[in-house]
């Protein structure tokens, strides 16, 4: 019992500390009184409420901030889920697993609420961005597999909920077997994986993690985002994670067969190696009610959403390759300006031709003000990108107090020598 109580003070632990390295990377371009600011909530347990507060509000991202609110949530609730969630079914199932006494309801009743809950924040995830009009306008080609109809859209999210739920109990229940056996036989199992999967994004150089922190911190955000992002999806197949700026279609799809293969191999192996009693019935009984009810739900799953979206649950595209296709052949311009919102490591191959399309079109934007030009996405294009000098100045003013901080002081700023008179003569 000590024991357990140790692990789940050390997943508390850890889900707090990188709670607080998101808060920092979120707000470091604003300052250390708004990183302490934003601290706060997480010490007292109250950031979860404060983040649906300001999504159901519609609080739009701040200058110096490095990504959305709904981003911001959204990786809040997979550190929790990876962190807390994920460990907290696994230690239950490992005590039942190991108990020498009748277990009783209440026990069964804990894990149940559990997984289930730890499903509900996996549904909610990806039914929230891909209800978001934001979203479906930026990114049509991925986020639109939810139905209009409201009862399609309930089936949906009930088997998400469902998929979720079943994936975590069986993944758990197959750890618990490894480690039943040795400790490092389910540490090796989980690092194989980890690291086949790390081995795989580097060859395909979709290693380095979307999210635009600059400098250095992005490859500490790399190597752990990749990380999280994995366990969580090898966990409760998150749908949402299977955006090309996460683990990708293919990993996705490899993610949930192997979970789902994993179980009846990991009972093969006890059966030969321990044959722990106990934790036999509980494999079987898990194998027997959560394989079969995670199939049905996603026949379900798959036979309701939108079926041209189908093909996004399997896709090979990586994040660059999205990126670059939705700005060459984005239908809108807020469809191509989503790849300011990126770090700049994955603009590579297509700068000059974002460069161009910025100077031709950067009058005619200062005059009519589009929505998803805001003073985010205009501090993440470059000065030299911008035609005029007189914008340049304007333009110069915010940007170090924005860019810079993000990028790690290491923007050049150009400014070009020849200037048409009209340029001029604004200025």
């Amino acid at each position: 019992k000590e024991g357990y109580f140790q692990a789940s003070l050390a997943s508390l632990t850890v889900s707090m500390g990188l709670q607080l390295y998101t808060i920092w990377t979120q707000n470091k371009g604003i300052g250390g009184w708004k990183v302490l600011k934003e601290s706060f909530p997480i010490l007292i347990g109250l950031k979860p409420a404060l983040d649906a507060y300001r999504i159901a509000t519609q609080v739009k991202q701040e200058k110096g901030q490095t990504i959305e609110p709904l981003t911001e949530m959204t990786i809040m609730k997979c550190t929790e889920m990876a962190a807390e969630a994920i460990p907290g079914v696994f230690i239950q199932l490992m005590a039942i697993a190991t108990s020498t006494e009748e277990v009783g309801l209440l026990t069964w009743l804990s894990v149940a609420v559990s997984a289930f809950t730890t499903g509900f924040v996996s549904a909610s995830i990806s039914y929230d961005w891909d209800t978001s009009p934001e979203k479906r306008l930026a990114t049509p080609d991925f986020y639109g597999f939810v139905p209009a109809a409201a009862y399609k859209r309930v089936i949906v999210f009930a088997s998400m909920l469902v998929t979720s739920a079943g994936m975590l109990v069986i993944r758990c229940m197959n750890i618990v077997l490894l480690g039943l056996i040795g400790r490092n036989w389910a540490l090796a199992y989980i690092g194989a994986d980890v690291v086949l999967y790390l081995v795989i994004k580097l060859l395909r150089k979709d290693l380095w993690y979307w999210y635009p922190a600059g400098g250095y911190v992005e490859i500490i955000n790399s190597i752990i985002n990749r990380i999280i992002v994995k366990l969580i999806t090898d966990f409760t197949s998150l749908v949402q994670l299977r955006h090309p700026q996460e683990l990708g279609g293919v990993c996705w799809l490899l993610s949930l067969v192997v979970a789902l293969l994993s179980l009846p191999i990991a009972i093969k192996i006890n059966e030969k190696m321990v044959s722990e009693k106990n934790a036999l019935e509980l494999a079987l009984k898990v194998a027997l009610i959560f394989i079969p009810t995670v199939l049905i739900s996603l026949t379900v799953f798959f036979t309701t959403i939108e079926k041209e979206y189908r093909e996004t649950f399997y896709s090979s595209q990586t994040c660059k390759e999205m990126n670059h296709k939705n700005f060459k052949h984005g239908k809108d311009e807020a469809t191509k300006a989503h790849i300011f919102k990126i770090s700049k490591h994955y603009w590579v191959g297509t700068e000059e031709d974002m460069k161009l399309w910025v100077q031709e079109n950067w009058r005619r934007w200062e005059q009519e003000k589009p929505e998803w030009l805001s003073p985010v996405v205009k501090g993440q294009i470059p000065l030299e990108w911008i035609p005029t000098e007189a914008a340049r100045q304007r333009e110069s003013v915010r940007q170090p107090s924005i860019v810079e901080e993000m990028m790690g002081n290491n923007l050049r700023r150009i400014h070009p020598k020849n200037e048409d008179d009209d340029d001029n003569r604004e200025g």
